[in-house]
């Protein structure tokens, strides 16, 4: 699966009453590639697909939530797409991600098929660090 495809279906199971936007590359190197709200929560979302139990993650990103976490954000999460299956990663772990650990050891929950997007969404606004 591209991450064209799995940001299609993410936002295919947005939360009628949460406001999402997608971020273009033109915004920044490293922001994450959406942001969203939904009572007063705001959170960051960066999207990516595995290769095997890992993913890419450059230096920008690395950078970009280190920098926002130190300012006090605490809603950046990863969405980790493999297979059949959708982790949730925190952004504390981008680092650890970039360097190539294992999906596996460092995801806060993992769903899979079919997918329960409700309770997906209630994680994403309501799981700190």
């Amino acid at each position: 699966m591209l991450e064209s495809a799995f940001w299609k279906l993410v936002k295919s199971h947005i939360p009628k009453d949460c406001h999402c936007s997608r971020i273009e590359n033109l915004a920044g190197t490293g922001i994450p590639d959406a942001t969203a709200c939904l009572n007063g929560r705001e959170i960051w979302i960066e999207l990516k697909v595995a290769r095997g139990n890992r993913v890419s993650v450059s230096p920008s990103q690395v950078g970009w939530i280190t920098r926002r976490l130190a300012a006090g954000a605490v809603n950046i999460w990863f969405l980790v797409r493999k297979s059949d299956s959708i982790h949730l990663i925190h952004g504390n772990f981008a680092h650890l991600l970039h360097s190539g650990a294992n999906i596996h050891g460092i995801s806060r929950r993992v769903y899979t098929k079919p997918f329960a997007w409700d309770e997906l969404w209630k994680d994403l606004f309501n799981f700190i660090r």
